[in-house]
């Protein structure tokens, strides 16, 4: 109970001081199940659209992250195929939307490659992307005491709300295989250590 009493505490303390979570530990601890449990509480909020899961690999780059260009469906020109982080935003009609992203072993890919354009949204910045369609493509963090119409209109840009957030999970044993997280990286995230769970006598406890 003391340990259950304590994260709920260190989540909820993340999540109010507008920070993106990390859980660490040993494999088996249910970090990922954690994980999707605080994504799926979230979904109950009338600012949040649901959330996406997905597990990082080692060939991740900016272009599953963000996105890049593409051949068109004629195949006759390229055109930008936003990817992960960008679908958070806008939906494939176009219209706007807030889901979170809970990225399972996030630090099996490299993080600065893959995260690296990102690193200004994450600190509640605005980025330019250096992708263009119709115009260049944006990623606009809002305040909210901001108008989002104007934003909404325009399919070139990605809005991020104070409501976002991104979840990861980092093993911390198969040290051999992964990549270390930069500091640039780790002071956007609140790190919660989930540990091997203490067993006791008590059936009711080991259960």
């Amino acid at each position: 109970p003391g340990e259950g009493t304590r994260l709920q505490n260190q989540i909820t303390a993340a999540l109010r001081a507008g920070k993106h979570i990390i859980f660490t530990g040993p494999p088996g601890t249910g970090k990922s199940r954690v994980a999707k449990a605080v994504a799926n509480q979230a979904e109950e909020l009338d600012s949040v659209d649901g959330y996406t899961f997905t597990t990082a690999t080692t060939e991740w780059s900016s272009f599953d992250t963000i996105g890049g260009y593409v051949p068109s469906s004629g195949g006759n020109k390229l055109q930008f195929d936003p990817r992960l982080f960008l679908r958070c935003f806008r939906a494939h009609d176009g219209t706007i939307q807030n889901r979170w992203l809970v990225i399972d072993e996030l630090n099996r890919a490299n993080v600065d490659k893959a995260l690296g354009p990102l690193f200004s949204v994450l600190s509640k910045d605005s980025v330019e992307l250096p992708y263009e369609r119709e115009g260049r493509i944006q990623v606009d963090w809002i305040e909210e005491d901001m108008d989002l119409s104007k934003i909404a209109a325009d399919e070139d840009r990605f809005p991020v709300t104070p409501a976002w957030r991104l979840i990861g999970t980092m093993n911390t044993f198969d040290k051999t295989s992964l990549y270390d997280l930069s500091f640039a990286v780790m002071r956007r995230f609140s790190f919660i250590h989930i540990g091997v769970p203490y067993l006791t006598d008590n059936e009711g406890i080991i259960e």
